[in-house]
């Protein structure tokens, strides 16, 4: 199946006051959106996320943009596509 990207709501849709709060707020992106491919390459976000105030709101605003790349909230694109499959699923019987 060929990868398709998903639409990314426009920010006036999504609250975004949390940001000036935010961890990450001045560093590099690239340490952010660096390549999920390559072993590792997410620790330092996830570790700058794990200490971050506002890292629900961030990891809510990924999810509802979504945003397809990226760590956002201390999770990778992947992680979060695995989060939302989850939610989706039905419960056991």
């Amino acid at each position: 199946m060929p990868h398709r990207r998903l639409l990314i709501k426009p920010d006036q849709d999504l609250p975004t006051n949390w940001v000036k709060d935010a961890q990450c707020r001045g560093l590099s992106t690239s340490i952010f959106f660096a390549d999920e491919k390559v072993r590792g390459s997410a620790r330092m976000a996830k570790a700058i996320c794990e200490v971050c105030q506002v890292r629900v709101d961030c990891l809510d605003y990924a999810m509802n943009a979504p945003m397809d790349f990226g760590v956002w909230g201390g999770f990778t694109w992947h992680e979060r596509l695995r989060m939302r499959r989850w939610r989706a699923e039905p419960p056991p019987v």
